[in-house]
């Protein structure tokens, strides 16, 4: 039988990857991404409704801006596996009068997290003792890494001595503990973890924000393995042995879950949406593959879902599910594969 591709039998984009595991065998990837549409409702509730243009699967990271300088607006899609649901707010904090400072929330079912917006900020000397200046009012501010800490610090006149935040090089208000110069009127960041506020120049807290980190970002890159000699002459293409699936993991690390969501949990947004708080649950669907050989064999895998993506500014949800069959040394055997949801008139 020859190969007749992949058979989207959904109403959401899908794709085919083919791709190589840590012993470099070859495996058939299934990726299911749906978008939807985020209604205004009543009291917060939301309407979802499937979108007319269904996102395709995004298979290289999307910036902001300039990859070397900006942060990931959306990771690439492209895994094995993940080992839990990544979830990503996507937007702007929204003052509905002129305010300071607010707190913007995103809960997905049991799991909550919040950020401390304030408006611009500066540092100031008094007797001696830095302290922050008074925020300035805001009414929008973006949910970007490069209002939260980090940055570099090239305050030394030895360009030897610059550094950066490694958990977040695009950032704002690092100062090298080693070689920094705190310097009156520098910038504080807009985003902050309101249980771990700056006190000083030199403090060091963790990034906050809802977005995707980059994958050279600690503590991300440090689960990307050993690219030396060894894995040169020993390994190469294949990824290192000490490589961790934890990798494909590319949210927060306060918004990567530990196991996977399975819709049907109530997502809540606070202070991130023009139209005032965003409520809804997520859809409770279950795409699976079907893998049939042309010797007549089949496989039928469940599809876990592994990203979700709030994004207020385009008011759109995406959902995206993932199943891998090993299909090592059987590539030119495949027949097909359909990607299907169940209770669709689901069959082989």
């Amino acid at each position: 039988m020859p190969y007749q591709g992949l058979a989207n039998l959904t109403p959401f984009a899908a794709q085919l990857l083919l791709l190589s595991d840590e012993h470099g065998g070859d495996v058939l990837t299934c990726v299911v991404k749906a978008t939807f549409v985020v209604r205004p409702g009543v009291n917060g509730s939301c309407a979802l409704a499937v979108a007319d243009e269904q996102e395709p699967v995004c298979v290289a990271p999307v910036h902001y801006g300039d990859p070397s300088t900006s942060s990931v607006k959306y990771d690439a899609e492209v895994a094995l596996k993940k080992l839990g649901t990544d979830v990503a707010l996507i937007g702007h904090a929204y003052s509905q009068f002129a305010a300071e400072y607010l707190d913007v929330s995103l809960t997905v079912g049991p799991a909550r997290a919040v950020v401390r917006v304030f408006g611009d900020r500066f540092w100031t000397t008094t007797l001696g003792r830095w302290t922050a200046t008074p925020p300035q009012r805001f009414e929008v501010m973006p949910l970007v890494y490069e209002r939260a800490f980090g940055g570099w610090d090239r305050s030394s006149p030895d360009p030897s001595h610059h550094e950066f935040e490694p958990r977040n090089p695009v950032g704002v208000g690092y100062v090298s503990r080693k070689h920094g110069l705190p310097r009156e009127g520098a910038p504080l960041p807009n985003l902050e973890n309101p249980y771990d506020p700056i006190t000083a120049p030199t403090d060091s807290p963790a990034p906050a924000g809802f977005g995707f980190v980059g994958q050279h970002w600690l503590p991300r890159a440090t689960y990307a393995g050993t690219y030396d000699d060894a894995w040169k002459t020993q390994r190469m293409p294949l990824l290192p042995s000490d490589f961790d699936p934890r990798f494909y993991n590319a949210a927060h690390p306060s918004l990567i879950f530990q196991g996977f969501l399975r819709g049907g949990e109530i997502v809540e947004v606070l202070n991130a949406w023009k139209h005032g708080p965003m409520r809804f649950a997520l859809p409770a669907l279950q795409p699976f593959t079907t893998l049939r050989m042309a010797d007549g064999a089949t496989q039928r895998s469940g599809m876990g879902l592994d990203t979700v993506i709030v994004d207020t500014e385009m008011e759109r949800l995406s959902l995206v599910w993932r199943a891998s069959l090993l299909v090592h040394k059987r590539v030119h055997d495949i027949a097909w594969v359909k990607a299907q949801l169940w209770g669709n008139g689901a069959h082989a």
